[in-house]
C-alpha cells in the first residue's frame, strides 16, 4: 500500500503500533491451520461450517528499511 503522508499517523497507530520507526515497511502474514474445532452438539451442517473455529500458527514477517524479522503466535479464531 502506498499512501499520502497525511495518513501516516493514523496508519502507524492502527497497524504498526508495535514496530519501530522506519520509512519503508513490508509485512507478510502466513496462517497455518493445524486443526478445525467443530461445535459440539450441533447437527445442522451449515451452522457447523459457520461456527467452526480454526486453530494454528500465525507467522508475521516484517521488513523495515530492508531489515527483516519474524515472529510466530498461536491463534484460535
Amino acid at each position: 500500500m502506498q499512501l499520502d503522508i497525511k495518513f501516516w499517523p493514523k496508519v502507524k497507530d492502527e497497524f504498526l503500533f508495535d514496530l519501530p520507526e522506519g520509512k519503508k515497511y513490508r509485512m507478510i502474514h502466513k496462517y497455518e491451520i493445524k486443526e478445525i474445532i467443530m461445535p459440539k452438539g450441533e447437527k445442522d451442517f451449515a451452522k457447523i461450517r459457520l461456527m467452526a473455529k480454526r486453530k494454528g500458527i500465525l507467522t508475521r514477517s516484517v521488513e523495515i528499511d530492508e531489515k527483516t524479522s519474524s515472529q510466530q503466535t498461536d491463534f484460535e479464531a
